[in-house]
Protein backbone atom coordinates (compact mmCIF):
# COMPACT_ATOMS: atom_id res chain seq x y z
CA UNK A 1 0.00 0.00 0.00
CA UNK A 2 1.28 3.49 -0.51
CA UNK A 3 -0.49 6.35 1.73
CA UNK A 4 0.43 9.62 2.17
CA UNK A 5 0.59 10.53 5.91
CA UNK A 6 -1.00 13.57 7.49
CA UNK A 7 -0.50 14.76 10.83
CA UNK A 8 -0.91 18.30 12.66
CA UNK A 9 2.09 20.43 12.13
CA UNK A 10 2.13 23.70 14.19
CA UNK A 11 4.31 26.86 13.47
CA UNK A 12 4.29 29.89 15.78
CA UNK A 13 5.06 33.09 14.51
CA UNK A 14 5.80 35.97 17.27
CA UNK A 15 5.48 39.43 15.69
CA UNK A 16 5.93 42.69 17.38
CA UNK A 17 3.41 45.28 16.35
CA UNK A 18 5.08 48.47 16.47
CA UNK A 19 2.98 51.42 15.27
CA UNK A 20 5.21 54.42 14.52
CA UNK A 21 8.19 51.86 13.28
CA UNK A 22 7.16 48.91 11.11
CA UNK A 23 4.88 46.36 13.16
CA UNK A 24 7.18 43.51 12.05
CA UNK A 25 9.84 41.98 9.92
CA UNK A 26 9.41 39.43 7.64
CA UNK A 27 9.78 35.55 8.74
CA UNK A 28 10.08 32.33 6.62
CA UNK A 29 10.03 28.94 8.21
CA UNK A 30 10.54 26.23 6.01
CA UNK A 31 10.44 22.17 6.89
CA UNK A 32 12.25 19.74 4.06
CA UNK A 33 10.06 17.05 2.21
CA UNK A 34 11.41 13.83 3.26
CA UNK A 35 10.17 10.12 2.08
CA UNK A 36 10.74 6.92 4.10
CA UNK A 37 10.40 3.65 2.64
CA UNK A 38 9.64 0.97 5.08
CA UNK A 39 9.29 -2.68 3.98
CA UNK A 40 8.47 -5.18 7.24
CA UNK A 41 7.24 -8.35 7.52
CA UNK A 42 7.03 -11.80 5.13
CA UNK A 43 4.75 -10.22 2.37
CA UNK A 44 7.99 -8.08 1.88
CA UNK A 45 10.41 -10.59 1.09
CA UNK A 46 7.58 -11.17 -1.80
CA UNK A 47 8.42 -8.33 -2.84
CA UNK A 48 4.77 -7.48 -3.03
CA UNK A 49 4.03 -4.49 -0.60
CA UNK A 50 5.68 -2.06 0.74
CA UNK A 51 4.94 1.36 2.84
CA UNK A 52 5.70 4.79 1.85
CA UNK A 53 5.87 7.76 4.27
CA UNK A 54 5.90 10.94 3.04
CA UNK A 55 6.31 13.71 5.74
CA UNK A 56 4.52 16.81 5.52
CA UNK A 57 5.45 19.90 4.59
CA UNK A 58 4.59 23.25 6.35
CA UNK A 59 5.96 26.68 4.54
CA UNK A 60 4.66 30.08 5.76
CA UNK A 61 6.73 33.85 4.48
CA UNK A 62 5.41 36.97 5.58
CA UNK A 63 6.40 40.17 3.46
CA UNK A 64 7.72 43.22 5.17
CA UNK A 65 5.14 45.71 6.32
CA UNK A 66 3.60 48.31 3.74
CA UNK A 67 2.48 51.27 5.49
CA UNK A 68 -0.99 52.52 4.52
CA UNK A 69 -0.83 55.76 6.22
CA UNK A 70 2.00 58.37 5.95
CA UNK A 71 3.21 59.67 9.35
CA UNK A 72 2.56 58.26 12.49
CA UNK A 73 -0.76 58.66 14.47
CA UNK A 74 -1.77 62.27 15.41
CA UNK A 75 -4.03 63.02 18.03
CA UNK A 76 -7.09 64.38 17.34
CA UNK A 77 -10.11 65.72 19.48
CA UNK A 78 -13.72 64.79 18.09
CA UNK A 79 -14.60 62.59 14.96
CA UNK A 80 -12.22 60.66 13.71
CA UNK A 81 -11.85 59.76 9.39
CA UNK A 82 -10.72 56.62 8.35
CA UNK A 83 -7.73 58.55 6.71
CA UNK A 84 -6.71 58.58 10.35
CA UNK A 85 -6.41 55.26 10.71
CA UNK A 86 -2.24 54.14 10.72
CA UNK A 87 -2.76 51.06 9.22
CA UNK A 88 0.40 48.17 8.04
CA UNK A 89 -0.36 45.37 5.48
CA UNK A 90 1.63 42.54 5.00
CA UNK A 91 1.41 40.00 2.35
CA UNK A 92 1.31 36.21 3.95
CA UNK A 93 1.75 33.07 2.39
CA UNK A 94 1.67 29.39 3.85
CA UNK A 95 2.45 26.10 1.39
CA UNK A 96 1.00 23.06 3.06
CA UNK A 97 0.69 19.56 1.80
CA UNK A 98 -1.47 18.00 3.86
CA UNK A 99 -4.34 17.04 2.20
CA UNK A 100 -6.84 17.66 5.33
CA UNK A 101 -5.60 21.43 5.38
CA UNK A 102 -4.41 24.43 7.66
CA UNK A 103 -5.97 27.09 10.13
CA UNK A 104 -4.05 30.29 11.02
CA UNK A 105 -4.81 31.43 14.17
CA UNK A 106 -4.06 34.72 16.24
CA UNK A 107 -3.54 36.19 19.43
CA UNK A 108 -1.75 38.59 21.58
CA UNK A 109 1.15 38.11 23.98
CA UNK A 110 -0.20 39.91 26.47
CA UNK A 111 -3.19 39.61 28.65
CA UNK A 112 -4.38 42.82 28.08
CA UNK A 113 -4.35 43.14 24.14
CA UNK A 114 -2.96 46.55 24.44
CA UNK A 115 -0.64 48.66 22.65
CA UNK A 116 1.80 49.76 25.15
CA UNK A 117 4.39 52.72 25.47
CA UNK A 118 7.90 51.46 25.14
CA UNK A 119 8.43 54.97 27.28
CA UNK A 120 9.01 53.42 30.94
CA UNK A 121 7.67 56.66 32.69
CA UNK A 122 4.74 56.12 30.67
CA UNK A 123 4.46 52.33 30.76
CA UNK A 124 -0.21 52.68 31.53
CA UNK A 125 -0.28 54.74 28.77
CA UNK A 126 -1.59 52.11 26.12
CA UNK A 127 -3.99 51.88 23.00
CA UNK A 128 -6.61 49.69 23.77
CA UNK A 129 -7.89 46.86 21.33
CA UNK A 130 -11.21 46.79 19.74
CA UNK A 131 -14.04 45.77 21.66
CA UNK A 132 -16.34 45.14 18.58
CA UNK A 133 -16.03 45.85 14.97
CA UNK A 134 -15.07 49.36 13.36
CA UNK A 135 -15.61 50.20 9.86
CA UNK A 136 -15.09 53.99 7.89
CA UNK A 137 -18.52 55.04 8.63
CA UNK A 138 -17.74 54.53 11.96
CA UNK A 139 -16.13 57.83 13.21
CA UNK A 140 -16.76 58.28 17.40
CA UNK A 141 -14.32 55.83 18.57
CA UNK A 142 -11.06 57.25 18.88
CA UNK A 143 -8.78 55.30 20.60
CA UNK A 144 -8.38 51.49 19.22
CA UNK A 145 -5.98 49.17 17.73
CA UNK A 146 -7.15 45.75 15.28
CA UNK A 147 -6.83 43.63 12.67
CA UNK A 148 -8.17 43.36 9.31
CA UNK A 149 -8.66 41.13 6.18
CA UNK A 150 -10.41 43.06 3.67
CA UNK A 151 -8.37 46.97 3.72
CA UNK A 152 -7.06 46.82 0.00
CA UNK A 153 -9.59 49.73 -0.90
CA UNK A 154 -9.80 51.26 2.17
CA UNK A 155 -13.08 50.25 3.33
CA UNK A 156 -12.13 47.30 5.58
CA UNK A 157 -13.70 46.18 8.93
CA UNK A 158 -11.07 46.04 11.57
CA UNK A 159 -11.55 43.84 14.67
CA UNK A 160 -10.84 42.54 17.91
CA UNK A 161 -8.95 39.06 17.91
CA UNK A 162 -8.36 36.91 20.85
CA UNK A 163 -5.58 37.89 23.81
CA UNK A 164 -3.60 35.84 25.77
CA UNK A 165 -5.10 33.20 27.67
CA UNK A 166 -7.92 33.27 25.68
CA UNK A 167 -8.54 30.50 22.75
CA UNK A 168 -6.58 32.11 19.33
CA UNK A 169 -9.23 33.63 17.01
CA UNK A 170 -9.39 31.53 13.24
CA UNK A 171 -8.26 34.26 10.90
CA UNK A 172 -8.04 32.41 7.59
CA UNK A 173 -8.06 28.24 6.87
CA UNK A 174 -7.72 25.97 3.63
CA UNK A 175 -9.64 22.30 3.62
CA UNK A 176 -7.13 21.09 1.22
CA UNK A 177 -3.65 20.96 0.53
CA UNK A 178 -2.61 23.89 -1.22
CA UNK A 179 -0.37 27.71 -1.78
CA UNK A 180 -2.75 30.06 0.10
CA UNK A 181 -1.61 33.75 0.10
CA UNK A 182 -4.00 36.77 1.89
CA UNK A 183 -3.19 40.41 3.04
CA UNK A 184 -3.44 40.86 7.21
CA UNK A 185 -3.97 44.23 8.21
CA UNK A 186 -3.06 46.17 11.26
CA UNK A 187 -4.37 49.54 12.05
CA UNK A 188 -4.34 51.98 15.08
CA UNK A 189 -6.12 55.21 15.79
CA UNK A 190 -5.44 57.56 18.86
CA UNK A 191 -7.11 60.85 20.62
CA UNK A 192 -5.85 63.54 22.58
CA UNK A 193 -6.01 61.75 25.91
CA UNK A 194 -2.80 59.60 25.29
CA UNK A 195 0.81 61.16 24.88
CA UNK A 196 3.07 60.67 21.81
CA UNK A 197 5.76 57.53 21.98
CA UNK A 198 6.37 54.21 20.56
CA UNK A 199 3.21 51.64 21.21
CA UNK A 200 4.12 48.21 20.98
CA UNK A 201 2.49 45.11 21.30
CA UNK A 202 3.33 41.21 20.52
CA UNK A 203 0.81 38.85 18.24
CA UNK A 204 1.13 35.15 18.12
CA UNK A 205 0.43 33.51 14.76
CA UNK A 206 -0.19 30.03 15.09
CA UNK A 207 -0.29 27.93 11.91
CA UNK A 208 -1.97 24.51 12.50
CA UNK A 209 -1.99 22.03 9.82
CA UNK A 210 -4.87 19.02 10.47
CA UNK A 211 -5.73 15.80 10.83
CA UNK A 212 -7.99 14.15 8.34
CA UNK A 213 -10.72 12.46 10.09
CA UNK A 214 -12.58 10.65 7.07
CA UNK A 215 -10.24 7.56 5.58
CA UNK A 216 -6.71 8.62 6.91
CA UNK A 217 -5.13 5.73 8.83
CA UNK A 218 -2.74 6.87 11.52
CA UNK A 219 -0.11 4.10 12.16
CA UNK A 220 1.04 3.67 15.97
CA UNK A 221 4.44 3.36 14.42
CA UNK A 222 4.38 6.69 13.09
CA UNK A 223 3.53 8.54 16.20
CA UNK A 224 6.20 10.83 16.02
CA UNK A 225 4.33 12.16 12.95
CA UNK A 226 1.16 12.19 14.38
CA UNK A 227 1.58 12.49 18.36
CA UNK A 228 2.12 16.66 18.97
CA UNK A 229 -0.94 16.88 17.21
CA UNK A 230 -3.23 15.48 19.70
CA UNK A 231 -5.06 17.68 22.81
CA UNK A 232 -4.62 16.91 26.06
CA UNK A 233 -7.73 14.22 26.83
CA UNK A 234 -8.37 13.65 23.07
CA UNK A 235 -8.86 9.62 21.84
CA UNK A 236 -8.28 8.86 18.56
CA UNK A 237 -8.45 5.94 16.91
CA UNK A 238 -4.87 4.28 15.56
CA UNK A 239 -3.50 1.59 13.75
CA UNK A 240 -0.69 -1.18 14.73
CA UNK A 241 1.20 -1.99 11.36
CA UNK A 242 1.74 -5.22 11.90
CA UNK A 243 -1.33 -6.85 12.08
CA UNK A 244 -3.88 -3.65 11.01
CA UNK A 245 -5.58 -4.32 14.25
CA UNK A 246 -6.92 -0.70 15.85
CA UNK A 247 -6.89 1.12 19.01
CA UNK A 248 -8.09 3.09 20.97
CA UNK A 249 -5.18 5.82 22.25
CA UNK A 250 -5.70 9.36 24.62
CA UNK A 251 -3.10 11.85 25.40
CA UNK A 252 -2.89 12.13 28.74
CA UNK A 253 -2.04 14.93 31.11
CA UNK A 254 1.33 13.89 32.17
CA UNK A 255 2.33 14.36 28.46
CA UNK A 256 1.87 10.78 27.56
CA UNK A 257 -0.20 9.23 24.95
CA UNK A 258 -1.55 6.07 26.42
CA UNK A 259 -3.23 3.16 25.04
CA UNK A 260 -7.03 2.89 26.45
CA UNK A 261 -7.40 -0.81 25.33
CA UNK A 262 -5.39 -3.92 26.01
CA UNK A 263 -2.48 -4.63 23.42
CA UNK A 264 -4.13 -7.64 21.25
CA UNK A 265 -0.93 -8.61 18.91
CA UNK A 266 -0.46 -12.50 18.01
CA UNK A 267 3.38 -13.00 18.18
CA UNK A 268 4.03 -14.86 15.00
CA UNK A 269 7.11 -16.82 14.78
CA UNK A 270 7.07 -16.05 10.94
CA UNK A 271 7.41 -12.17 11.00
CA UNK A 272 10.34 -10.33 10.93
CA UNK A 273 9.85 -8.34 14.04
CA UNK A 274 12.63 -5.15 14.37
CA UNK A 275 12.90 -1.12 15.46
CA UNK A 276 11.06 -0.08 12.43
CA UNK A 277 8.17 -2.20 13.70
CA UNK A 278 8.27 -3.25 17.38
CA UNK A 279 9.75 -1.97 20.45
CA UNK A 280 12.98 -3.78 20.35
CA UNK A 281 16.80 -2.59 19.50
CA UNK A 282 17.30 -5.27 16.56
CA UNK A 283 15.61 -7.86 15.42
CA UNK A 284 14.30 -10.47 16.81
CA UNK A 285 12.99 -14.00 16.25
CA UNK A 286 10.23 -15.56 18.47
CA UNK A 287 10.57 -19.15 19.63
CA UNK A 288 6.80 -19.22 19.95
CA UNK A 289 3.70 -18.05 18.57
CA UNK A 290 0.95 -16.50 20.50
CA UNK A 291 -1.72 -19.68 21.74
CA UNK A 292 -5.08 -19.67 19.65
CA UNK A 293 -8.70 -20.17 21.97
CA UNK A 294 -8.36 -24.17 21.33
CA UNK A 295 -4.90 -24.63 22.70
CA UNK A 296 -5.07 -24.31 26.44
CA UNK A 297 -1.68 -25.57 27.22
CA UNK A 298 0.48 -22.79 29.57
CA UNK A 299 4.09 -23.63 31.03
CA UNK A 300 3.82 -20.57 33.40
CA UNK A 301 7.26 -20.05 33.20
CA UNK A 302 10.19 -17.80 32.14
CA UNK A 303 10.00 -19.18 28.70
CA UNK A 304 7.82 -17.27 26.45
CA UNK A 305 4.36 -18.17 26.52
CA UNK A 306 1.28 -15.97 25.24
CA UNK A 307 -2.59 -16.27 24.43
CA UNK A 308 -5.35 -14.55 22.56
CA UNK A 309 -9.13 -15.68 24.53
CA UNK A 310 -10.91 -14.64 21.07
CA UNK A 311 -12.59 -11.38 20.30
CA UNK A 312 -14.00 -11.29 24.01
CA UNK A 313 -14.54 -8.20 26.30
CA UNK A 314 -15.35 -7.48 29.89
CA UNK A 315 -19.28 -6.18 30.39
CA UNK A 316 -18.36 -4.14 32.86
CA UNK A 317 -19.78 -6.02 36.05
CA UNK A 318 -17.99 -6.89 39.05
CA UNK A 319 -17.45 -9.83 40.88
CA UNK A 320 -16.03 -11.90 43.54
CA UNK A 321 -13.30 -14.40 42.80
CA UNK A 322 -15.05 -17.20 43.52
CA UNK A 323 -17.62 -16.75 40.50
CA UNK A 324 -17.74 -17.97 37.09
CA UNK A 325 -15.44 -15.66 34.81
CA UNK A 326 -18.35 -16.73 32.13
CA UNK A 327 -20.72 -14.89 33.21
CA UNK A 328 -18.75 -11.51 32.76
CA UNK A 329 -17.80 -11.86 29.14
CA UNK A 330 -19.06 -11.27 26.19
CA UNK A 331 -18.46 -11.81 22.29
CA UNK A 332 -19.91 -7.69 21.89
CA UNK A 333 -19.04 -5.11 23.92
CA UNK A 334 -16.95 -1.85 24.60
CA UNK A 335 -13.83 -1.78 22.87
CA UNK A 336 -11.87 -0.24 25.58
CA UNK A 337 -13.05 -3.64 27.35
CA UNK A 338 -11.55 -5.79 24.77
CA UNK A 339 -9.54 -8.52 27.38
CA UNK A 340 -6.62 -9.14 24.48
CA UNK A 341 -3.93 -11.14 24.74
CA UNK A 342 -2.62 -12.05 27.93
CA UNK A 343 1.60 -12.49 27.50
CA UNK A 344 3.83 -13.68 30.08
CA UNK A 345 7.01 -11.61 31.28
CA UNK A 346 9.42 -13.06 28.25
CA UNK A 347 6.47 -12.69 25.84
CA UNK A 348 6.18 -9.08 27.35
CA UNK A 349 9.36 -8.40 26.74
CA UNK A 350 9.79 -9.89 23.52
CA UNK A 351 12.37 -12.30 24.62
CA UNK A 352 12.14 -16.18 24.01
CA UNK A 353 13.70 -16.74 27.61
CA UNK A 354 13.65 -13.82 30.60
CA UNK A 355 16.06 -15.92 33.02
CA UNK A 356 19.27 -13.31 31.84
CA UNK A 357 17.13 -10.40 32.35
CA UNK A 358 15.94 -11.05 36.18
CA UNK A 359 18.06 -8.13 37.57
CA UNK A 360 16.30 -6.36 40.75
CA UNK A 361 15.27 -2.90 39.63
CA UNK A 362 16.07 -3.32 35.87
CA UNK A 363 14.64 -1.44 33.24
CA UNK A 364 13.99 -3.67 30.29
CA UNK A 365 14.28 -1.32 27.33
CA UNK A 366 12.31 -3.49 25.07
CA UNK A 367 8.75 -4.62 24.59
CA UNK A 368 6.58 -6.44 22.45
CA UNK A 369 4.72 -3.35 22.01
CA UNK A 370 4.92 -1.25 18.57
CA UNK A 371 7.65 0.75 17.56
CA UNK A 372 7.77 4.30 19.62
CA UNK A 373 5.61 2.52 22.49
CA UNK A 374 7.10 1.16 25.38
CA UNK A 375 5.90 -0.56 28.84
CA UNK A 376 5.28 1.46 31.93
CA UNK A 377 8.10 2.59 34.08
CA UNK A 378 8.20 1.86 37.88
CA UNK A 379 8.11 4.28 41.37
CA UNK A 380 6.95 7.44 41.22
CA UNK A 381 8.39 9.61 38.49
CA UNK A 382 7.90 9.70 34.63
CA UNK A 383 6.74 7.50 32.68
CA UNK A 384 5.14 5.27 34.89
CA UNK A 385 1.43 4.30 36.55
CA UNK A 386 1.55 6.61 39.27
CA UNK A 387 2.35 9.97 36.98
CA UNK A 388 -0.17 9.01 34.72
CA UNK A 389 -2.86 8.74 37.80
CA UNK A 390 -1.89 11.06 40.21
CA UNK A 391 -2.96 14.33 38.21
CA UNK A 392 -6.42 12.77 38.83
CA UNK A 393 -5.93 12.50 42.51
CA UNK A 394 -5.13 9.01 43.05
CA UNK A 395 -2.87 8.18 45.43
CA UNK A 396 0.23 5.80 44.93
CA UNK A 397 -1.72 2.12 45.88
CA UNK A 398 -5.29 3.17 46.56
CA UNK A 399 -8.38 4.32 43.89
CA UNK A 400 -9.88 5.87 46.68
CA UNK A 401 -13.87 6.19 45.30
CA UNK A 402 -13.11 6.10 41.93
CA UNK A 403 -13.21 3.32 39.69
CA UNK A 404 -9.82 3.15 37.29
CA UNK A 405 -11.15 1.27 34.78
CA UNK A 406 -13.39 4.05 34.06
CA UNK A 407 -12.80 7.01 31.07
CA UNK A 408 -10.34 8.39 30.46
CA UNK A 409 -8.15 4.93 31.22
CA UNK A 410 -10.11 2.08 30.52
CA UNK A 411 -8.10 0.07 32.81
CA UNK A 412 -10.73 -2.82 32.87
CA UNK A 413 -11.10 -5.81 35.22
CA UNK A 414 -9.68 -8.58 32.57
CA UNK A 415 -8.05 -10.70 34.61
CA UNK A 416 -5.61 -12.86 33.76
CA UNK A 417 -4.61 -16.24 32.03
CA UNK A 418 -2.66 -19.24 34.33
CA UNK A 419 -4.01 -22.05 31.54
CA UNK A 420 -7.40 -20.43 32.30
CA UNK A 421 -9.00 -17.39 32.40
CA UNK A 422 -9.05 -16.25 35.50
CA UNK A 423 -10.69 -13.30 37.96
CA UNK A 424 -12.09 -11.06 35.11
CA UNK A 425 -14.30 -8.38 36.68
CA UNK A 426 -12.44 -8.98 40.16
CA UNK A 427 -9.11 -8.03 38.95
CA UNK A 428 -6.79 -5.42 36.36
CA UNK A 429 -3.44 -6.86 36.09
CA UNK A 430 -1.05 -4.93 33.58
CA UNK A 431 2.84 -5.18 33.07
CA UNK A 432 5.46 -2.81 33.81
CA UNK A 433 8.83 -3.34 32.17
CA UNK A 434 10.96 -3.07 35.22
CA UNK A 435 11.78 -5.87 37.41
CA UNK A 436 11.53 -6.10 40.72
CA UNK A 437 12.31 -8.36 43.61
CA UNK A 438 11.82 -11.42 41.98
CA UNK A 439 11.90 -14.97 43.06
CA UNK A 440 11.70 -17.63 40.24
CA UNK A 441 7.57 -17.23 40.00
CA UNK A 442 6.99 -13.39 40.61
CA UNK A 443 8.50 -9.98 40.11
CA UNK A 444 7.26 -6.47 41.63
CA UNK A 445 6.13 -3.46 40.00
CA UNK A 446 2.81 -3.97 37.92
CA UNK A 447 -0.30 -2.03 38.43
CA UNK A 448 -2.66 -4.48 40.16
CA UNK A 449 -5.88 -3.07 40.00
CA UNK A 450 -8.46 -4.42 42.86
CA UNK A 451 -11.71 -4.21 41.61
CA UNK A 452 -13.52 -5.14 45.25
CA UNK A 453 -10.54 -3.06 47.83
CA UNK A 454 -10.03 0.02 45.30
CA UNK A 455 -6.38 -0.73 45.83
CA UNK A 456 -3.37 -0.79 43.57
CA UNK A 457 -0.80 -3.43 44.24
CA UNK A 458 2.44 -4.44 42.83
CA UNK A 459 3.20 -7.69 42.25
CA UNK A 460 3.18 -9.73 38.98
CA UNK A 461 3.62 -13.63 38.09
CA UNK A 462 6.63 -13.67 35.54
CA UNK A 463 4.87 -16.68 34.35
CA UNK A 464 1.38 -15.52 34.12
CA UNK A 465 -0.80 -13.84 31.66
CA UNK A 466 -0.99 -10.58 31.94
CA UNK A 467 -2.04 -7.82 29.75
CA UNK A 468 -0.55 -4.67 28.22
CA UNK A 469 -0.91 -1.10 27.73
CA UNK A 470 2.00 1.07 25.70
CA UNK A 471 2.62 4.41 25.83
CA UNK A 472 4.56 7.11 24.49
CA UNK A 473 6.44 10.55 24.71
CA UNK A 474 4.70 12.75 22.38
CA UNK A 475 7.05 13.73 19.69
CA UNK A 476 7.59 17.85 19.98
CA UNK A 477 9.24 20.26 18.24
CA UNK A 478 10.46 23.91 18.40
CA UNK A 479 10.74 26.71 16.29
CA UNK A 480 12.19 30.22 17.07
CA UNK A 481 12.52 33.05 15.35
CA UNK A 482 15.24 35.71 15.87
Amino acid sequence: MLRHHTQKQKIFLYLSAVLILPMMLGVFCDANALTKLDCTGPECETGVTFRALVNEVLTVSITEPESMAMGGLTNQTGNRRYSDLLRNRYGVTINSNNVAGFSVLMNTASESGALENTHQSLSTDSIPMLESNWTREDTLRTKFWGYSMNDDEENGTYRAFAKSGQTPTEIFSSDSAAISTFNLYFGAMADDSITSGTYVATVVINVVTAVATDDEILYMQDVAEWGDSLETLQEIVVRDARDEKEYTVRKMPDGHIWMTQNLDHDIDMSYSYGPTNTDIPSSWSPSASTRSTNDTTWNNSKIIESYNPGDLYWTGATQDSSQNVNNYISETGDSHYKLGNYYNFAAALAVNDVTSYIVYNSVIDRSICPAGWTLPRTGTGDDTFYALLEPFGYASSAIGTSNAWSSPFYFGLTGVWTGELRFVGNRGIFSSGVVGDVTDSAADYTLFYNGQTNMIDSVKAIGGGQTLRCFTRPATTTLSFD
